[in-house]
């Protein structure tokens, strides 16, 4: 009986390794076996007549195998690179090689791989997964469903898939594809499993679900992750098309989010290389009706010997897929019945524009796409290159530019210096100066959804940023990927008189803020003209407070510290609320949007100069806005209309003149468009500088 994976033909027979290593010559020729192999291999590929290889038998196919899955292998030299196709020549020699001899390579099995589960944790639609383990780490274990009153024909199939599944897995390699660690065929007493990276937050779907019922994300925030997480898979489908392969079932239930919440495609039950010959039955497994381009539901060419599946089928799944997405539902949920949505895709009908919540609608961008995916002639939609960048497009970038990226900073100590509620700042070296190093703060028990925003608010930041070039804005050096394991960190001057406040505060300790009205009047100047021109390249800071000022060498302001900065103009991009005590230099209208009929509190040009005024008074006090009182009540009164009362000698503050009070009060007006833009401040801070002879 043909059995391809029973124990006996993974391994090399008795007397094989030791048959390989010795040069034994060909009687024919002076050729090795190696040497003959090698030889009529690459004439193979050159002449696509295969017919000696796949005569090949016992040692000789074995040997085969072994040559054809190192030509595969990634050289380290790029230049030296075989083409797409005559890697897929190799992948489809090595395919029927494997099955024609029942072998496969022994570098592919995995020793002492055991299941931990009774039953499956999850099913698809041809296989079962288990938890396993494998030296000590988590694996998934990819078993086809298996039945022990099955056909011993119908066990041999189920055999041969999960064969044909790895040999195609085993030669793909990129960020968006799920990585395949080997096969087992001890882990199950009867069949053999595919062994896989343990993913824990399970597929985009079930994800989803988890993030929905927790309330972590609504509308805006979830239409963005939507949008990169389907960005990300068409990166990953572009990869599959240049190496000629057609996926076959794209659904939301083949879509990973791993552990740094980046989406992964996998499960090539499916998956053929275009233009060859199906290895097996595969034409008839063309994925689920809902899923299905109108072609695939009644072929015209039902005798092709070549499978049906195509880089168009794929493209028209992706736009289901993304309905998919959108809505949690599969595509057509409205139609009860498989039958019923055959006969109304022949008839020309698609998905419905879906919607996820708080009207938070796909884009007519990315709608237009999406019916572009689905046009009935193949040849009339897009290729997964112009997916791509379409859903570039429709999504915030989050990766950082390469250019970005420095060498040689150094962590000068273990423990961090400084820190908040996002970040901690380390010392330390870079170019022979010293540097502050700011890193994300994660941790291993964080919350996906919570790490997700969190570096999603570091990316913004660092593209931010690296473009802000102004005297009074403290300077970006750039990333280092080097110090921190598992974390990037920002390279900033390091400011050796520290915030604003804290420097005030060492002058004072020290007797040397004799000249304290001149010296702070200068820096809110300098405070002012650092926003104005934050507000004209279009960013609102978010988050203008002293700890976030710093005094440089030359003893000038420094505005620093964006992780809440964002784009003025209305997006569907994600930012956090204010916290660590931030609330008492929040305008009214952002504590409390709904009575200003707004629909979120998204940091403004009018939030921005709310807290300038309330940095003033920070700054010439040296004490929080309100204090004594805590956040709540801070809260309360603001809403009601109060603000802070001018500040007196009495109370250890420098003099506040009229024309700075002034100011100030007209930046706390209850109505934001009643507030000066950040030009005024300049203006007027100049008018205040000239009173005073600077």
């Amino acid at each position: 009986m043909f059995n391809p994976f029973s124990t006996k033909t993974f391994r090399k027979r008795e007397g094989d390794s030791d048959r390989l290593r010795h040069p034994i010559t060909s009687r024919r020729t002076s050729e090795t076996p190696e040497q003959r192999v090698t030889r009529l291999v690459t004439t193979s590929l050159e002449t696509d007549d295969y017919s000696e290889v796949l005569n090949f038998v016992e040692l000789e196919a074995r040997l085969a195998a072994q040559i054809i899955q190192e030509m595969l292998e990634p050289p380290f030299d790029e230049s030296k690179a075989m083409t797409v196709l005559a890697r897929n020549k190799l992948r489809v020699l090595w395919w029927k090689l494997g099955l024609k001899n029942d072998i496969l390579p022994e570098t592919m099995f995995l020793q002492e791989v055991k299941c931990e589960d009774g039953e499956s944790r999850f099913s698809g639609g041809f296989a079962d997964i288990f938890c396993g383990t494998y030296k000590g780490e988590k694996v998934a274990l990819k078993r086809l469903r298996y039945y022990t009153k099955l056909k011993e024909s119908q066990k041999s199939k189920l055999r041969l898939g999960c064969f044909r599944e790895s040999l195609l897995w085993r030669t793909l390699d990129h960020r968006h594809v799920l990585t395949f660690l080997g096969i087992s065929d001890d882990a199950f007493e009867h069949t053999p499993c595919i062994v896989l990276p343990w993913i824990k937050n399970g597929n985009i779907l079930q994800f989803m679900d988890v993030l929905k019922v927790q309330g972590k994300f609504s509308g805006p925030e979830l239409v963005t992750t939507t949008n990169q997480w389907l960005f990300e898979v068409s990166q990953g489908v572009a990869y599959l098309h240049g190496e000629d392969i057609v996926h076959g079932d794209l659904r939301g239930i083949n879509i990973l989010i791993d552990s740094e919440s980046v989406a992964c495609v996998t499960n090539f039950d499916l998956a053929v290389v275009t233009n060859t010959v199906p290895l097996d039955d595969t034409l008839a497994q063309v994925g689920p009706i809902r899923w299905r381009c109108p072609e695939l539901l009644e072929p015209e060419d039902l005798s092709s010997e070549t499978s049906p599946l195509t880089f168009a089928s794929d493209v028209y799944s992706f736009a289901c897929m993304a309905i998919e997405l959108y809505t949690g539902q599969p595509p057509f949920f409205d139609l009860n019945s498989d039958h019923q949505v055959f006969l109304k895709v022949l008839e020309g009908r698609r998905p419905s524009r879906p919607s996820i919540s708080e009207g938070a609608e796909m884009s007519d961008h990315l709608w237009a796409l999406m019916l572009w995916c689905w046009s009935a002639q193949p040849s009339d939609r897009p290729a997964i290159s112009q997916v791509v960048q379409t859903m570039a497009l429709a999504c915030p970038q989050w990766e950082i530019p390469s250019t970005l990226f420095v060498k040689g900073v150094k962590c000068l100590e273990k423990e961090s210096m400084a820190g908040g509620a996002f970040a901690d700042i380390f010392v330390g070296e870079y170019e022979g100066k010293k540097v502050a190093l700011k890193r994300l703060k994660l941790y291993q028990k964080t919350e996906e959804w919570k790490k997700l925003r969190a570096k999603r608010s570091f990316y913004r930041e660092t593209l931010i940023w690296s473009t802000l070039k102004h005297e009074h804005i403290l300077p970006f050096l750039g990333v280092d990927a080097s110090n921190f394991k598992h974390s990037l960190c920002m390279v900033l001057p390091f400011m050796d008189h520290g915030n604003i406040r804290d420097c005030i505060m060492e002058l004072k300790n020290s007797n040397r803020f004799h000249d304290g009205v001149l010296r702070v009047t200068s820096w809110v100047s300098q405070i002012a003209q650092g926003l104005a021109f934050l507000h004209s390249k279009t960013y609102v800071h978010g988050d203008l407070r002293g700890a976030n000022i710093l005094i440089d060498e030359e003893w000038k302001v420094r505005l620093a510290d964006f992780g809440l900065a964002i784009v003025a103009e209305p997006t569907t991009g994600s930012y956090r609320t204010s916290s660590n005590g931030a609330i008492r230099w929040l305008a009214p209208e952002l504590l409390d949007p709904e009575e200003y009929k707004l629909t979120s509190a998204r940091p403004t040009y009018a939030g921005d100069v709310y807290a300038f005024a309330c940095v003033c008074l920070e700054i010439y006090t040296c004490h929080d806005p309100f204090q004594g009182l805590t956040d709540y009540l801070v809260l309360r009164r603001v809403v009601e209309g109060q603000r802070p009362e001018r500040p007196t000698h009495a109370q250890g503050s420098l003099p506040v003149s009229d024309g700075v009070w002034d100011l100030c009060e007209r930046c706390w007006a209850g109505e934001p468009a009643g507030r000066p833009v950040a030009q005024t401040l300049v203006d007027e801070m100049k008018v205040e500088m000239e009173s005073l002879g600077l």
